[in-house]
């Protein structure tokens, strides 16, 4: 579903507004999974463990209903602009499918009292082919440079990201005596901070692109747009992220020192706000420039960031616990605070070199 979000926004969302719409989307993604400690937390208290799962396949199941139900499809290659009736039942809402049978219907009405002496036909249907999806589509996507790199930052974020919220019922929540709604309460700050990291993300990545437009236009006189191959796609794309490096690398650090030294909770909560707001700010660069280089393909594209970032999180939750017992908790952190400053020359490498390696590429739509 992750992937096909992004589908859709490529599908929907011009260049100039795309960040907004990346941010909305990850706004939602960062708060959902800083809300579902909470309630989860929540209900166990209340009804025990089993209550979780009840509350996940009711909702769900919800979430397919609509889907089914108001969801419309929105792959150019099957309705265009949006003013292509799409053909087959696995692209057509329930309600679009009665909408259409109505039309038709009507249709019928109106021709049934014609005579002309001819027979009246049906109109032949078109038969969808219906393909099986292949899981290996998205390797593709990681011979790309630009897209390798972008994929590389998101990363290594994201897995430093997950080990720290690991962290914060494997150490924090044992560390203070939390009980299972205070320690679904610690998540919080980092959804919140990611949340609102996110959405203001995505709206300087719309100001900053029409401001590098007009900037461009000013100083050459020329129409510099996204169909230019001259137009620095990466550098305006990935502005702030030096900043935001450094305050991941900061809170991280700092994340680390409060447990070493049991400092007042409410520390720990400022640094997780902080890693949350700047890491989920990170993503959104990241996640709208990487649906810019793969206009033609942005949900494989995303497939294979989820799949490297995925593997990402899952080693590097996997070692969290062996390097706290060897190194502490202030030395772990430098840790995984060390891995997320790679990322900073993979992102000066890509905004020098993205151009130069795009321009034997189809352009960015």
């Amino acid at each position: 579903m992750y992937g096909a979000a992004y589908g859709v926004i490529a599908d929907i969302a011009t260049i100039d507004e795309r960040g907004s719409f990346v941010g909305v989307l990850l706004l939602m993604t960062d708060f959902a999974t800083s809300l579902g400690p909470v309630i989860g937390g929540g209900l166990t208290q209340a009804f025990g463990w089993r209550a979780i799962f009840w509350f996940l396949a009711i909702l769900t199941g919800s979430h397919f209903v609509i889907m089914l139900l108001f969801f419309p499809e929105t792959q150019r290659k099957i309705v265009g602009n949006g003013s292509i009736e799409p053909r087959g039942l696995i692209y057509q809402t329930v309600f679009s499918l009665i909408r259409r049978r109505r039309r038709l219907r009507d249709t019928e009405m109106m021709r049934g009292g014609e005579r002309d002496g001819h027979e009246n036909r049906a109109p032949a249907k078109t038969k969808t082919r219906l393909r099986f999806p292949n899981p290996l589509a998205c390797l593709p996507v990681l011979a790309n440079k630009g897209s390798l790199l972008v994929i590389l930052i998101t990363a290594i974020n994201y897995a430093v990201k997950a080990a720290l919220q690991t962290s914060l019922d494997a150490q924090g929540s044992k560390l203070y005596g939390l009980n299972s709604i205070q320690a679904g309460l610690v998540y919080l700050p980092s959804g919140v901070g990611g949340g609102f990291g996110s959405y203001g993300a995505g709206k300087f990545i719309d100001w900053n692109y029409r401001r590098t437009v007009d900037r461009l236009r000013k100083d050459e006189g020329a129409e510099y747009d996204r169909k230019s191959p001259e137009f620095p796609l990466e550098k305006t794309r990935l502005r702030g992220i030096y900043v935001l490096s450094g305050t991941t690398v900061a809170g991280i650090i700092g994340y680390g020192l409060t447990l070493k030294f049991r400092w007042h909770i409410a520390v720990m909560l400022v640094m997780q706000l902080l890693t949350g707001t700047a890491t989920a700010a990170t993503f959104t660069l990241c996640g709208t420039l990487l649906t810019d280089l793969n206009m033609n393909r942005s949900a494989t594209a995303q497939a294979a960031s989820n799949l490297v970032r995925c593997l990402s999180a899952g080693g590097a939750v996997a070692i969290l616990q062996p390097m706290v017992e060897n190194l502490g908790p202030a030395g772990c952190f430098a840790v995984y605070a060390s891995i997320v400053s790679l990322g900073i020359p993979l992102a000066w490498v890509l905004q020098r070199y993205g151009l130069a390696w795009r321009k034997g590429q189809p352009t960015a739509a």
